[in-house]
Parts: structure tokens; sequence; C-alpha cells
């Protein structure tokens, strides 16, 4: 489970000033601390990803509506260009979670609650986004989907609690903190 993992295996004291030079402030920044130039790209490289984090949660929401719409239909040039989507869909998200995955958090900084909880809203996607694919795959294997509904189902039914899948229900509950914190002086 992603959320576990640490992904913070870089030595906190490679960003930590090594001379009285870095930590004092430079003429042009006159006698205002300003916050530490590696905690402020990591800041924004996190933003970034979380921006991406919003555009992937609407695009699996579309998909799912999508689905629900048309997975029934036997229209099959239809139900097979929505797969499509998906499945490209799918992959951009694991590309991007990848990157994700590749950045260095060091344990003292400032954001490394929020990238673990960023870890694992990315984590819920890929496992959303994977059931609506894995039941596009069976709806397509029919002529006429419409009999073989629970068939089709079976993959989301099985990520539900209830009637709710529990990596959107995770999602919900960790996407607050997984918004990254801009670093002050």
């Amino acid at each position: 489970d992603p959320a576990e993992q640490d992904g913070t295996a870089q030595d906190s004291a490679q960003n930590q000033p090594t001379t009285p030079q870095e930590t004092q402030p430079t003429a042009e920044e006159g006698n205002v601390a300003t916050p530490d130039r590696a905690e402020m790209e990591l800041y924004d490289e996190l933003a970034a990803f979380y921006e991406d984090l919003n555009m992937y949660n609407d695009k699996i929401s579309e998909a799912a509506t999508e689905f629900n719409n048309t997975y029934a239909s036997n229209n099959y040039h239809t139900r097979q260009k929505n797969a499509a989507n998906v499945n490209r869909l799918m992959g951009d998200l694991q590309e991007t979670y990848d990157r994700l995955l590749s950045v260095k958090v060091p344990v003292s900084s400032i954001n490394a609650d929020t990238y673990s909880a960023m870890e694992t809203c990315y984590y819920d996607c890929t496992k959303r986004i994977s059931v609506i694919s894995e039941a596009w795959d069976i709806s397509l294997m029919y002529e006429e989907p419409k009999y073989f509904k629970d068939e089709i189902l079976e993959p989301i039914s099985r990520d539900n609690d209830g009637s709710t899948n529990r990596y959107y229900a995770e999602f919900k509950s960790t996407f607050p903190d997984a918004k990254p914190v801009k670093p002050t002086a």
C-alpha cells in the first residue's frame, strides 16, 4: 500500500545549509528571511501534482458516468471508444503516479505528510480507474451486454463498501491533506 511506503529515504542532511553564507539573506533579499530554495522547489513540484490529481479525479468521475450510461449498450463501437478512453486515462494516470513516486521528499520537509497523502490519493485513483477498465473488458466480450450486467459490474462491486467505492471514499477523506503547504520564512 503506497500510503505505507516511506518514500523519504533521502538523508535530510543533504538539504541543510552547509555554509554560513547559505543561511544569511543575500543583498537582493535584504534582511527578510526566505524559505529554503529546495523546500520551495519541492512545493512547486507537489503543487503541480496536486493540480493533476484534481484533474484525474474529475476525469475518473466522467469516465464512471460514461461507463454507467453506455456499458450495457448494444452499440459496440461506442463501448469500444469509451473503453479506449479509459485505458488512455489509466496509462496517463499511471505515468504521473510513477513520476510522483520518484520524487524525493526529506522526512524533515514541511510537506512530508502531504506527500504521503498525495501518494494515497494517486493510488486510490489508479484503483478506481482500473476497475472501470476491467468492467469495460467484460462488457466488450458481449454483443448484448444488457444480459450480463452482474458479470460486467463485478469488478466495480468488488471494491464497494455498501454503495460507495472504498478507494473513492478514501480519496475524498485524504484529498484535503494532500494539498501542499507553501513554505514561509
